[in-house]
């Protein structure tokens, strides 16, 4: 439904918030749901606050915000989870643009949903975790085959994790990146560091590590998330040059 929705813990629906197409109740009738509202009739959207095909959500208790995996916007979405209110975009701008911000600053109104490989850039964001302890936000960067960490706080990129294939900055040319790098072109592969269409991450806040879905290698990948370091993998080994059992 393009939507987000808002439940009690007794399951007592709130309201939602997305873009709207008609309403009985108290959402606008045909404009992005400025606040949690009820009654509405939701669709696919691009601009600010509006959804396409909405993914994983989490929810930041300090400072009461929610986030939202835009896939289809290629975005990161953050919002107010009190309120519902909007409050910026991570990615898809049509330049590498940092930092959270809203489609009328950056880009023209209707073309926020820009997919690019760029730092900063994002392709079907289909999941994140969020280290509220340090500060970080890891985007499972699917469509890019990548992990990629920003400061959660500006939005602005740090660097990236998974099979470089050629690069303009601190990447490698052609290997996995053994720690977070910028200016990399990233592409599927299935070795140690590498991801093939990575779906989701949880992040350890108590050891510090980032565990990946590695959705096209089926695996699970552990990474020591401070330095971006290639932990290891779990799942039915069809060959190894390492310490993984082979069948």
């Amino acid at each position: 439904n393009h939507r987000v929705q808002k439940f009690t813990i007794a399951g007592a629906f709130v309201g939602a918030i997305g873009n709207t197409t008609a309403t009985t109740g108290t959402c606008p009738a045909a404009a992005v749901a400025p606040a949690w509202c009820t009654g509405g009739t939701f669709g696919m959207g691009a601009g600010d606050g509006a959804f396409m095909t909405p993914g994983m959500v989490a929810y930041d208790s300090a400072n009461n915000q929610l986030y939202v995996a835009d896939r289809s916007n290629n975005r990161i979405q953050v919002r107010h989870a009190g309120t519902g209110a909007f409050i910026g975009n991570l990615g898809a701008h049509p330049v590498a643009t940092a930092g959270w911000k809203s489609s009328t600053t950056t880009v023209a109104p209707g073309s926020s949903n820009y997919s690019c490989a760029a730092d900063n850039c994002l392709s079907w964001p289909n999941g994140f975790a969020l280290d509220d302890a340090n500060g970080f936000i890891y985007v499972v960067d699917s469509g890019n085959h990548r992990i990629q960490k920003f400061n959660q706080s500006t939005g602005a990129a740090i660097g990236s994790i998974g099979r470089t294939s050629a690069t303009t900055g601190t990447c490698p040319a052609a290997a996995a990146a053994s720690g977070w790098c910028t200016g990399g072109t990233f592409l599927a592969g299935a070795g140690d560091g590498m991801f093939s269409n990575p779906v989701t991450a949880a992040f350890d806040a108590i050891n510090g590590f980032l565990f990946v879905a590695d959705y096209g290698n089926n695996r699970i990948v552990k990474v020591n998330a401070s330095p971006g370091a290639f932990v290891g993998a779990i799942g039915v080994v069809n060959g190894s040059t390492g310490t993984c059992p082979v069948g």
